[in-house]
């Protein structure tokens, strides 16, 4: 793909302008604030839509604007022009290509989805600002390690040794094969055991434990002052209802010999023995009474001894069969825990051997971008570390690691999009340069113009370097 023109109406800090290109190197300079990043939004926003922006898609219209706010590309695709408008709000499409014309946002994504990376790929690799290069460069080998990988397509293995999780193992590290044998030979002793008769053997020493607890003449005397009870606690009542009446006369005969003191006295006698019997029926021991019912549910033939032995048995053989089927188990989470870790070292071997030519091959091309310039060799270490000429990276100088970071940037750019084998992209490049002196800046322009080129159909670079 080449882009010969584009057109920004209403796009950020754009009211209507147009920039043209040609093949080979096309450097944009602007200065800060006047649009350089918006030029380049603006590009991949023609292309992918607001998939790519960094913000919602109304923030980008022109702030007062009237009118409509679009971007608007022409240029070449497989030989064949094209034009492509894309309007931020309402989101709408107008594509021509030859015989084909586009209106539906959803057509156009699926005319692009085989012919250019993912969204996210242009981002991360096509469309590259001086920040983003220097954090490729300048990262600590295992964050590189993550972005490089996903760039290359390594993500996928590392995914799949990643998602090889052993089993949850307790803390041990082997299974006695002595103790599942001795669990064994014990169940097989034990095979007698009925453990589904539990629960009767339960009930039949419950049964015979209370009988042997009852007493008969707990029973009795418990009925006899029960009993007792009721009548005084009846007689108490009724003599305090008698000495609440204030008449002279009798409340039951009729006498006028009645005494009321006589009663009260008796109430308080009466009130004295009912406390008694209350405290001997507290004293008694609870009686163990079992129901007709209960007496006949009970099997004669087993003593209490007999139902405890067979109930310990019952336990014990219980206990055998968790702990062979934990001990199994746990023998079981040892074993996949070990083809785990063989096939994770099986796909770690497969990641190098995959791994280290596309390294090679990012280290050899960025080792020739810097054909002409101060530096000979970039290398890309199995380890992900970054060496420039024998030296770490990190002891470059400001101006030297920004310069060496875009060449390495370049590199991998256009590796990953070969990796993927669709139409080459013109590479989009944001403000890069700009922290560069003019010695270096010069010598990425010289780069630019004669090796990039040759890699990528087309080159747009904006800076604020005249």
């Amino acid at each position: 793909m080449k882009i010969s023109n584009v057109r920004l109406v209403n796009f950020n800090c754009y009211e209507d302008s147009e920039f043209t290109f040609t093949s080979g190197l096309n450097v944009v300079v602007l200065p800060n604030g006047g649009g350089k990043s918006s030029l380049i939004e603006g590009i991949s926003f023609a292309i992918y839509g607001s998939r790519v922006l960094d913000e919602s898609t109304e923030s980008y219209i022109r702030e007062g604007s009237v009118g409509a706010s679009l971007v608007k590309l022409e240029g070449e695709f497989r030989g064949v022009p094209f034009s492509l408008t894309r309007h931020l709000k309402p989101s709408r499409v107008n594509f021509k290509y030859g015989d084909v014309q586009i209106k539906k946002l959803n057509e156009l994504s699926g005319f692009w989805r085989d012919k250019l990376v993912p969204a996210a790929l242009f981002k991360a690799t096509i469309c590259c600002n001086q920040r983003e290069a220097a954090l490729l460069a300048q990262a600590k080998p295992p964050l590189r390690r993550k972005m490089i990988s996903e760039l290359l397509r390594l993500d996928v293995v590392t995914e799949a040794i990643n998602s090889l999780t052993s089993p949850g193992v307790r803390s041990v590290s082997t299974v006695s094969e002595e103790q599942i044998t001795s669990l064994q030979k014990e169940l097989d002793e034990l095979a007698a055991v009925d453990v589904s008769r539990e629960n009767f053997h339960r009930e039949q020493l419950y049964l015979l434990e209370q009988e042997a607890r009852e007493k008969p003449d707990v029973v009795s005397e418990r009925q006899k002052l029960t009993q007792r009870m009721t009548t005084l606690s009846y007689l108490v009542e009724l003599l305090t209802k008698v000495s609440n009446v204030q008449s002279t006369s009798c409340p039951v005969c009729g006498s006028t010999q009645f005494d009321r003191s006589v009663v009260q006295g008796r109430l308080t006698q009466v009130q004295e023995e009912l406390a008694n019997v209350r405290s001997q029926l507290a004293q008694l021991p609870m009686a163990v009474t079992l129901t007709e019912e209960q007496r006949r549910r009970i099997d004669r033939s087993l003593t209490v001894e007999d139902h405890k032995t067979m109930l310990a048995l019952i336990e014990r053989k219980k206990a055998c069969e968790t702990s062979l089927a934990s001990l199994l188990e746990l023998r079981e989470q040892l074993l996949r825990s070990q083809t785990v870790l063989q096939a994770r070292a099986a796909l770690r071997d497969f990641l190098d051997s995959v791994s280290v030519p596309l390294l090679n091959s990012v280290s050899t091309l960025a080792s020739k971008l810097l054909t002409g310039s101060p530096f000979r060799e970039v290398t890309l270490t199995p380890s992900f570390d970054l060496v420039v000429d024998g030296r770490p990276f990190g002891k470059l100088s400001v101006g030297q690691r920004d310069f060496v970071a875009t060449v390495f940037r370049v590199a991998v750019s256009y590796i990953t999009s070969a990796l993927h084998g669709v139409e080459q992209f013109p590479l989009l490049l944001d403000s890069i340069g700009d922290s560069l002196d003019e010695t270096f800046f010069s010598l990425l322009m010289s780069l630019l113009s004669s090796e990039v080129v040759k890699l990528f159909p087309q080159v747009i670079l904006t800076t604020h370097h005249a």
